[in-house]
């Protein structure tokens, strides 16, 4: 019976030793896990904390992308609207030019016209004055008229 007990107490020694090692594992396992958790948490502030930063820094460059980009839409359609203003001026410029110059046109023709008839009634008034002069006159007829008749003749 002693022999039974002090197997027992022997027993019981090494299994509260082996308990006694299990919690001390345990308590380490915890403390480790709880420590792993504390340093995935600091981990996962310190990512989401950076995560914020860098979001909040792309939005402030594309608000500033945006605003340059605003601008310069801005300079655009007021630099169109010059560019249109500037074809417009010079569309009716164009038109100004082309309707004058076909009233030139127009006028150089008239005065062609004009001139032709009015040479051909001076030829017809020349030929009628020497035709009605007496024989003696014809044969003077002065240079310059007969220059100028010459003249007329070699240009119609």
């Amino acid at each position: 019976a002693c022999a039974r007990a002090d197997e027992q107490a022997a027993r019981r020694g090494e299994l509260e030793a082996a308990l006694a090692t299990a919690q001390e594992r345990a308590t380490a396992g915890e403390r480790t896990h709880t420590e792993a958790i504390a340093t995935t948490q600091a981990r996962y502030e310190a990512l989401s904390k950076q995560l914020l930063q860098e979001t909040a820094h792309q939005r402030d460059a594309v608000r500033a992308e945006r605003a340059q980009l605003a601008s310069q839409l801005k300079f655009a359609e007021r630099r169109i609207a010059a560019l249109e203003d500037e074809r417009a001026r010079l569309d009716a410029d164009l038109a100004s030019e082309r309707a004058a110059r076909q009233t030139a046109a127009g006028e150089a023709s008239a005065l062609k016209a004009v001139t032709a008839s009015q040479r051909a009634q001076l030829d017809e008034l020349l030929r009628a004055t020497l035709a009605a002069a007496p024989p003696a006159a014809k044969t003077r007829v002065p240079r310059s008229t007969g220059k100028a008749a010459a003249k007329r003749t070699a240009q119609s």
